[in-house]
């Protein structure tokens, strides 16, 4: 379904669960969107971003293309593109997603969810890391703040509603969790997910080469527990010297899209 998300932006949602399988087809449509982009043919030539999300993927078009007919002409153009694409539950070519290994601290005082989810899914607090570090996460998509990466693949065994009271203040670079998801707050910002650790790696740096966004939707992240020595000794590194994001990389690996 094709439906405007404002006078400069389109949405196409596609129906079914929001599973693996469905995350592969919105991300071989917003790769083969952006191809398009590039192109830059017909209205596509006002477009300046494609974004996928959970079970639907975002077309937005430049400033400039206000008071214009331009948005009109992309909703036509899109469905006449959507049609040419091939059918819902066709296998799509599989693309390259990158892995990354990123160090997690959950042994800082001002964190104080942990005990709390260990109590609450009956586990130890060793246990609850080692779960959350065990099996590598896939980024759905980013939102909330700039950077934010909503992850999937969560153990059910540490699946939790949110915080009956979010907090006014959530520590920037907090990892946490809520249902079956997993997220870095990359900003210092309101939250209600629990908190059960940190990552001293800047997940947003609006001046970094590779981009400001150091996550995308595909990407798939592992977590390796780091101390609280080993922890400081990394930020002041990093606080120091530059950011190689190709440091954390492991070898990517195909993934099907369906």
């Amino acid at each position: 379904m094709l439906k405007p998300l404002s006078d400069l932006a389109w949405t196409l949602a596609l129906e079914g669960p929001r599973d693996e399988a469905m995350h592969g087809r919105i991300m071989a449509l917003t790769e083969r969107a952006r191809a398009t982009q590039q192109q830059g043919l017909g209205p596509w030539a006002l477009v300046c971003d494609v974004q996928g999300a959970f079970t639907s993927m975002s077309v937005f078009l430049r400033p400039e293309a206000a008071g214009t007919d331009a948005a009109e002409r992309l909703g036509e153009e899109l469905l006449s593109w959507v049609q040419q694409q091939a059918t819902p539950h066709a296998p799509t070519p599989a693309q390259a997603a990158r892995h990354w290994c990123l160090p997690a601290c959950f042994e800082l005082p001002d964190l104080s969810d942990l005990p709390e989810v260990a109590q609450a899914c009956g586990l130890s607090q060793a246990e609850v890391v080692q779960r959350l570090c065990a099996q590598p996460l896939r980024v759905d998509l980013l939102g909330f703040l700039p950077g934010f990466p909503y992850m999937s693949g969560l153990p059910p065994e540490l699946a939790l509603p949110r915080r009956a009271t979010p907090r006014a203040r959530v520590p920037a670079q907090t990892i946490a969790i809520t249902g079956t998801q997993c997220c870095v707050y990359p900003w210092e910002s309101p939250g209600g997910w629990h908190l059960l650790g940190r990552t001293p790696l800047p997940l947003f740096d609006v001046h970094h080469p590779d981009g400001p966004a150091w996550l995308a939707a595909g990407d798939c992240v592992r977590w390796q527990p780091i101390s609280a020595a080993q922890y400081q000794a990394l930020a002041e590194r990093l606080r120091t010297g530059p950011v190689h994001r190709q440091d954390f990389a492991l070898p990517s690996a195909p993934i099907e899209n369906r």
